[in-house]
């Protein structure tokens, strides 16, 4: 019935194709005769027409229309009109084979502004204007005064451009009308009649149904402008009134009415509602419900429909079935209900009408529904099914649901869920395993390990997936995705045979140290996902998450399997884990408004040392949370003689005064530089890696400064020769000590000291460009390094390893220049 999408020939071929040439009598005839015989290469909207003649044309098919109030408009005339009126209703809005018709544009304006001319041609295609009547006096007072000069210049300067409110005298005005509202007998005039009235009430029962919809308040304006005109035509004064009182500035003076008195009342729903919370639903008026929401399988108004069947039920209407006693039909879910709140939230359920678009109907019409929800909240039915506890605030109800459901069917089916919370109940469906049609079902999750994964552990993401993020992501799942990729709290899953041999414990074996070797990377992503999210209670402990490098086997029941410790050596790369893992933990806090209070931090600090408190250090320090701390409390941190926690402490103190040059920092940092010890100080072995953290952490102290003899220390620490440390630890030192000169020196380029360019030499000849070396730096560097009094494993020659110096150099550079833009030193 809907069907618009047809071609035929027009009746005048030649005329359509050639109408701008002259045609002969010979070539006229052959284009009359012409039929289509076939249809072929279809492109989107477009097909080749082939013609009996052997002609072949290129033609566009009429698609459905793009805007959604034209066709809403059609949808409701192919519901509402019979099926002689559609049909032809359809040849007028086809253009009745006008080839300029065919060609009109489809831009969203133009085609409702087609639609309304072919309502308004249908308005007035048989109406005649008759002899105006003439009045030599007034019948009444109010007829004299709408006659006079004082109302007609009233109209001029209202604000209401020529828009009259007041009644009309119908009895003595001049007012034109059509000729076949006076002609019944007329079969064409009866039938555009009978036509017209038909749309009328139609697009009147459409247009109720929008005014249910705050998002199409626009559309509402349009449609009340072509109504107001098909209603004028027809008499009907009472819908003219009703249209005028709605859009009071858009619309124009209509006085074409016919008659003096309105032939009907048009449907409100509005009133309709009134009438029911005053008086109830049996006494309410059913003509202000309009015909067509009544009609089962409507889709045009089925807006409109539900709302109404939901105060039907709210209200008291009697059920037959699905059938009410007001006049529509509804659609209830399973589940038992005590009142009439219970019933019409079981209602919403089935009808699919959740909180999404309780936002859609004004304000006024919703809250009646919202109040009935709040009513139920409290203590709903047990038997609910679980879209109903989310649609009245109960989530955790609607968790326990789905979680019954998941057992006795293995997967639920949250498509319902989904349509009555959106978008504000989605974290009650996390993404945490494929679906069954991605995987095999032997490989997918039980649902204890699938709530294990976001409820029961601690994964150092949970206070993300908040109300908040849901109402911003939405469906986005990606957010999702990667808390799973970043989670380092649970298990592996290892793909394996359900009956495993000794060589599947080997294979185990080699994929759970792959998979340890990613696990341990995992803290150093989530501290960058996770940075400065949440905040602390002063009175909670800092919670650390876990990092598990065991596997387990979902093909046996997801049976744990450790990593055996004894054919490989990890205690080395799974310390540092926890290091970077106690970092990310101090990372996601945000900083605070006011200073962190410095009991907190040492109520945080554990008995024995460990990495991760020494990476909640540095953590603390990026913050500049570590201020607080006295020199004292840094003795105790330092007392524990724990190499790692010393490392967390000097880099976390010198972050936290980074730049301010603070002397007290200072000397403690020069403490664990070797080379700066007077001679007569003992022997201390440091290792290198808290002597590269103390050279770090000067840089970040002094940042900025360009401090002339902390730069000359620095730019001799990149070249230093070894003292008991190994090639790796070397290179490290040379490389935090070209980083720590450039943090000095940062952005300052040659403009900073008049010795810059002897220093810049020495900086180049360390990268090893070039060949000829200045033997007073040289002196001075191996005489430091005499000073140090350490014997080596290394032997290092009068001549500057490039091997190791020049990466340290090369930041060291970078850093000086930083956008600087100077050529020479790029090159």
């Amino acid at each position: 019935k809907q069907c618009l999408c047809s071609y035929s020939l027009p009746t005048e071929f030649g005329k359509g194709v050639f109408s701008n040439y002259e045609l002969n009598s010979e070539v006229k005839k052959l284009y009359s005769s012409v039929k289509i015989t076939s249809i072929a290469d279809a492109v989107e909207g477009r097909v080749n027409v082939t013609c009996s003649n052997g002609l072949m044309l290129r033609c566009s098919l009429r698609k459905y229309p793009t805007s959604s109030l034209v066709s809403d408009c059609i949808t409701a005339m192919a519901e509402g009109l019979q099926m002689c009126f559609y049909s032809h209703f359809v040849s007028l809005l086809w253009g009745d084979n006008d080839p300029a018709c065919l060609c009109s544009s489809s831009h969203v304006d133009s085609e409702w502004e087609s639609f309304s001319y072919e309502i308004s041609k249908a308005c007035t295609k048989y109406e005649r204007i008759l002899p105006t009547k003439s009045s030599t006096s007034s019948s009444t007072a109010w007829d004299f005064l709408i006659d006079s000069k004082y109302h007609a210049q009233y109209c001029k300067r209202s604000p209401i451009s020529g828009t009259s409110f007041l009644p009309m005298s119908y009895g003595t005005s001049s007012i034109g009308f059509p000729s076949f509202l006076q002609d019944e007998h007329s079969s064409d005039a009866a039938f555009y009649i009978r036509l017209m009235r038909e749309t009328l009430d139609t697009l009147h029962a459409l247009y109720e149904n929008l005014k249910l919809n705050v998002l199409r308040k626009q559309d509402l304006g349009c449609l009340a402008s072509l109504l107001c005109r098909v209603a004028s035509s027809l008499g009907e004064s009472s819908y003219v009134d009703y249209y005028c009182r709605d859009f009071p500035h858009n619309l124009v003076d209509f006085h074409s009415l016919a008659s003096a008195t309105a032939l009907k009342t048009p449907p409100c729903l509005f009133r309709w509602f009134e009438n029911c919370l005053h008086h109830g639903c049996h006494l309410s008026n059913l003509d202000d419900i309009p015909a067509l929401m009544c009609k089962q399988k409507g889709s045009a108004v089925s807006w409109g429909r539900k709302v109404v069947s939901f105060y039907s039920l709210l209200l008291g209407a009697e059920r037959q079935g699905s059938n009410l006693s007001s006049g529509v039909y509804c659609e209830v879910a399973n589940g038992s209900a005590r009142n009439t709140e219970e019933l019409a939230v079981l209602a919403m359920v089935a009808e699919k009408f959740g909180r999404q678009q309780l936002d859609l109907l004004p304000i006024g019409v919703s809250l009646v529904l919202r109040h009935a929800l709040d009513k139920c909240r409290e203590s709903p039915p047990d038997d609910w099914p679980a879209p109903a506890y989310v649609l009245v605030g109960r989530e955790d109800l609607a968790t326990a649901k789905m979680g019954s459901a998941r057992k006795e069917t293995g997967f639920g089916n949250n498509d319902n869920l989904t349509s009555i919370s959106v978008p504000y109940m989605l974290h009650l469906q996390p993404v945490t395993v494929p679906t069954a049609s991605d995987v095999p079902t032997s490989e997918v999750l039980n649902s204890e390990d699938t709530d294990a994964v976001y409820r029961s552990v601690e994964d150092g993401m949970e206070h993300i997936f908040t109300s908040t993020t849901q109402l911003r992501y939405g469906r986005d799942l990606r957010l999702n995705e990667v808390r799973r990729l970043l989670c380092s709290a649970r298990p592996v899953a290892i793909q394996t045979s359900t009956n495993p041999t000794a060589s599947d414990q080997d294979l185990q074996q080699q994929q759970l140290w792959n998979f340890a070797q990613r696990t341990t990377a995992l803290p150093f992503g989530r501290g960058a996902f996770t940075l400065a999210t949440t905040y602390t209670l002063l009175t909670e402990a800092l919670v650390f998450p876990k990092i598990i490098l065991a596997g387990r086997l979902p093909a046996q029941q997801n049976a744990t399997v450790n990593l055996d410790l004894s054919t490989r050596s990890v205690s080395e790369f799974s310390s540092w884990a926890e290091f970077h893992n106690g970092v990310a933990a101090g990372l996601r806090l945000a900083p605070f408004q006011e200073k962190m209070l410095r009991t907190w931090i040492q109520y945080n600090r554990p008995s024995e040392p460990n990495f991760t408190h020494a990476g909640l250090l540095l953590a603390f320090g990026l913050h500049e949370h570590l201020r607080v701390l006295t020199m004292t409390d840094a003795y105790r941190y330092l007392s524990q003689e724990h190499d790692i926690t010393t490392l967390g402490l000097l880099l976390g103190l010198a972050t936290s005064h980074r730049g301010t040059m603070h002397p007290a920092i200072s000397k403690m940092l020069y403490f664990h530089v070797p080379s700066r010890h007077p001679s007569s100080t003992p022997e201390l072995e440091l290792p290198t890696l808290l002597q590269s953290a103390a050279v770090m952490g000067i840089g970040l102290l002094y940042e900025g400064s360009a401090h002339a003899l902390t730069m000359k220390i620095l730019l001799g620490e990149i070249g230093r020769r070894s003292g008991g440390d190994n090639v790796l630890e070397r290179e490290g030192y040379a490389v935090a000590a070209g980083s720590a000169l450039g943090f000095v020196a940062l952005g300052r380029g040659s403009d900073a000291f008049g010795f810059m360019d002897t220093f810049l030499d020495r900086l180049f000849e360390y990268i090893g460009s070039k060949e000829v070396y200045h033997e007073k730096f040289l002196n001075a560097t191996i005489a430091a390094d005499d000073q140090s009094g350490n014997t080596g494993q290394m032997m290092d020659g009068s001549q500057i390893n490039v091997d190791v110096t020049a990466p340290g150099a090369i930041i060291a550079l970078a850093l000086i220049f930083l956008k600087g833009r100077v050529r020479r030193n790029c090159c």
